[in-house]
Order: C-alpha cells, then structure tokens, then sequence
C-alpha cells in the first residue's frame, strides 16, 4: 500500500501523534513493552526499520492490517504496560529495605528509650525555661538510655516467612511480654526449622513435649 491510498487526513492525524508521543524513537521504546505474543509487536519492529524512516505510521498499520482506529489502543495499553513495568521495577529496588525492616522488626534487640533518647534521665523542668534542670532516672529504660524491644506475634510470623523458614499457618507463635520469652507451638514441621532460626531470632523457644492439658482435665 502506499501513501496516496491511505486517507491524507489520517496520514497528518498519526504524525501529529507521533509527534506528541516524543518521536519515533519513544513510540517505539513504549511499544517494546506489549506482551510477545502481541501480534501489535510488530509495528514496533516495522518503526524501528531504518528502512521505514520516511513512511508514516499510518501507511505501517496499513501494510500490518492495523486499523487506524486501533493506534490509539495499542499505544495506551503498550503505555499502560510500560507503567506497570517500571513500578514494579520500585516495587523490586524497594525490597531489600523493606525485607530489612521486617527482619529487625521481626526480632528482639536493644533500641534506644523513646522517652529519655539515651540519655537514661529526664528534665521534669524542661518546660520551664527559667528553671533549673531537676533530672530524675527514666522509668522506662530503668537509667538505661536503652530499651530491649520485643517482636509481636505478626512480626515474628512475617520475619520467618521472609526467610523462608515458615509457611504461613504453618505454626502457631505466642509471645509472653511479661518474661520477653517466645513460645511456639508445634504444627507438625516446627521442629525442622528451629535449629536454623534460633541465631536469627536471638530468643528463647520452648517447645512443649507433652499435649498442653485442658482446664476441664
């Protein structure tokens, strides 16, 4: 087909577009994102044709048997996937400081006290300016400047899946606050993975031998 065949209307229409989506060169990088199978792919290699350099893409959708009415679709779901593409790139970059987070998150460890900041005493006059510093020992950490912080039930569970190490509703944890110590239940295949998780945790597992009585017993 050449160019006198096709409509001189439609030939300006898809160079004005082609214009607006920055040039051939960037018509053809966002087609390059349609799924292989598309059989919409190959105007993306008919564009990048040096040979083709001087025909409109109006004339390649016709000698390809694509409709003009269907350029616009293309190139909105190619847009589409090139989006989908590119934030899912984010997504992947972003892993290894989310996966770190949890992994801290999912164990216990010291952290500075939120209410002295580390210092391990407290200005009960620092919101008098004119009076003089009154320090008092902080409650919270003790003096310490440092607080031990404990992982709960959902952070655990989510730590060890990161790992690989546990398969979700796999095990059933529970955490008792009051002596910071971590009791896991046995669901069948707890045992296997123990070993391999005590180091990463850093904390005290006690795993019942016998069947846990019932109160009614």
């Amino acid at each position: 087909m050449t160019t006198n065949e096709v409509s001189k209307a439609i030939v300006k229409a898809t160079t004005n577009l082609e214009r607006e989506w920055g040039g051939r060169e960037a018509v053809v990088d966002v087609l390059r994102y349609l799924p292989e199978e598309s059989r919409f792919r190959t105007l993306a290699d008919a564009l990048s044709d040096p040979d083709n350099d001087d025909l409109s893409i109006a004339l390649l959708c016709a000698n390809l048997g694509i409709k003009p009415s269907q350029i616009l679709t293309i190139f909105r779901d190619a847009r589409a996937a090139k989006a989908l593409a590119e934030s899912m790139d984010q997504v992947y970059s972003g892993l290894p400081r989310v996966a770190g987070t949890a992994m801290k998150l999912g164990h216990q460890h010291d952290q500075l006290c939120s209410v002295c900041e580390g210092i391990g005493s407290i200005d009960l006059n620092r919101d008098k300016e004119e009076e003089e510093p009154k320090l008092e020992r902080c409650k919270r950490c003790n003096g310490r400047g440092r607080v031990v912080y404990t992982p709960d039930n959902e952070r655990v569970k989510t730590a060890l899946e990161i790992g690989g190490l546990l398969k979700k509703s796999q095990t059933n944890i529970t955490i008792d606050q009051s002596k910071k110590q971590m009791n896991v239940f046995n669901s069948g295949q707890l045992r296997d993975f123990l070993a391999a998780s005590d180091k990463a945790l850093r904390v005290t597992r006690v795993i019942p031998t016998e069947p846990i009585p019932n109160d009614d017993d």
